[in-house]
């Protein structure tokens, strides 16, 4: 079995120093591409950068939309725009 180094950073600035040059970094912001890559063996992440605790989740909506890296696909389907608000809905199954 591998180890997984795993880093939380606490801001956004301690965020982009981990992340560094991106080299052998998996970045997770809420886990809906990632954790199902890694339960099925898809993906073999030596570094996880885990930004649920980074201040990443700020939806601004300005001239553009600015959408941080943990915001949820259930405030993206509440307050952006579309197409990006039924794009963010997940069907029930």
């Amino acid at each position: 079995m591998t180890t997984v180094e795993v880093t939380v950073p606490p801001s956004p600035g301690e965020a982009a120093e981990l992340f560094g040059d991106g080299v052998a970094v998996t970045v997770v912001g809420g886990g809906t591409i990632v954790v199902p890559l890694v339960t099925h063996g898809q993906l073999h992440p030596v570094h996880a950068l885990m930004l649920h605790a980074s201040g990443l989740d700020e939806l601004v909506d300005g001239d553009t939309l600015t959408v941080g890296a943990t915001v949820t696909l259930a405030r993206l389907a509440e307050i952006a725009p579309e197409p990006l608000a039924t794009a963010a809905r997940i069907p029930h199954l």
